[in-house]
């Protein structure tokens, strides 16, 4: 009897916790909203569709230091300001003390992931003193993921990253802004900038050649070496 008294009493107790506890749907909470109000200083949106996700440009604002740490600090900022008198200081300090490990362990990540970022995500050539470094951030990046996340599954993206992404480099030896969509609104910039420089010649075969002379010289390694090595010779 003893025994099914404090199972009852126990399920009682459950359901008043259940009852005053606020339900809220996922990615709907104080910190997330947050969230988007730290990413809107920054003058960053996620897309309403597509996952929420974030275009290209968005992307590479925020793998910054200021908006990485500005991100990570909302938590404990979230945790501060809405704290109440009512909360038992055991409960207070969980609090801090899991707010200072999120964090703690995002700007690791996400620190990595920004030089990850910068070191592949353009478009203009790369030395193999440079994807040696790559190579080292991407590891570096996928062992803190993993120590992170230990139950989290490889997604193909990071394989892609992990396995494949330093091959290619090596063999093109150009960033990877050459193969996607952003990189084509980037070269599509770069002809734009390069077509009012050339704007003065009247044939238009010329100015067409002009601009993809540049874009030739600027994008393809091999050219670049034998146009200094061709350089270096006239000097003597």
């Amino acid at each position: 009897m003893n025994l099914a008294c404090k199972i009852i009493a126990s399920i009682c107790f459950s359901q008043e916790i259940e009852m005053n506890r606020a339900d809220l749907a996922y990615g709907t909470g104080p910190v997330v909203s947050s969230l988007d109000k730290v990413l809107s200083t920054f003058h960053v949106q996620r897309q309403a569709y597509h996952g929420k996700s974030f275009v290209g440009n968005h992307v590479h604002r925020c793998c910054t230091v200021e908006v990485i740490e500005a991100l990570t600090a909302a938590p404990m900022k979230v945790m501060l300001e809405n704290m109440t008198d009512d909360v038992p200081l055991a409960a207070h300090e969980q609090l801090l003390r899991e707010s200072a490990n999120i964090k703690k362990k995002y700007s690791d990540i996400f620190l990595k992931f920004a030089d990850v970022h910068h070191g592949i995500n353009h478009a203009r050539a790369i030395s193999p003193e440079e994807i040696n470094q790559i190579d080292i951030c991407i590891k570096e990046f996928l062992n803190s993921f993993r120590a992170s996340f230990p139950s989290s599954n490889i997604s193909p993206s990071l394989h892609l990253l992990e396995d494949h992404a330093v091959e290619q480099l090596r063999k093109f030896r150009v960033g990877f802004s050459l193969l996607n969509e952003q990189g084509g609104e980037l070269i599509h910039t770069d002809f734009n900038r390069t077509g009012r420089v050339v704007h003065g010649m009247r044939d238009p075969l010329q100015r067409l050649m002009a601009v993809m002379r540049r874009h030739l010289v600027g994008t393809t390694p091999e050219v670049q070496t034998n146009i200094a090595k061709t350089s270096r010779k006239h000097e003597y």
